[in-house]
């Protein structure tokens, strides 16, 4: 969070939101959107909670056995549009869900 101070260019978070309550999670969020449109910073957000940042995210990288799998703008996964397409409330986390359970053999 000291990261915050000051403007930077980069910013490397991980986990950041895990023991927030929803609003303080909602609110930081939008704090590091402003953040970022405001002081043109990037932000690489590391987390296992996708619930409400398919509107944030605008990029996704999978790690998979160490080793980058996918970097990529949210708009380039066609197995997301199809997911949103569908009406699913939560595509981003249904995405990340089906790769899981891919990976796990289920």
């Amino acid at each position: 969070m000291l990261g915050l101070l000051r403007p930077s260019e980069l910013l490397l978070l991980y986990e950041i939101t895990t023991d927030l309550d929803i609003l303080a999670r909602q609110d930081l969020l939008e704090f590091l959107r402003q953040e970022s449109e405001q002081h043109n910073t990037s932000i690489l957000y590391a987390t296992h909670i996708f619930d409400r940042l398919d509107q944030w995210a605008t990029e996704l990288a999978s790690v998979r056995d160490g080793r980058i799998s996918l970097h990529c703008p949210l708009s380039e996964i066609q197995d997301l549009q199809e997911i949103t397409a569908r009406g699913d409330t939560a595509p981003l986390f249904s995405l990340v869900e089906g790769w899981l359970k891919r990976d796990a053999g289920r």
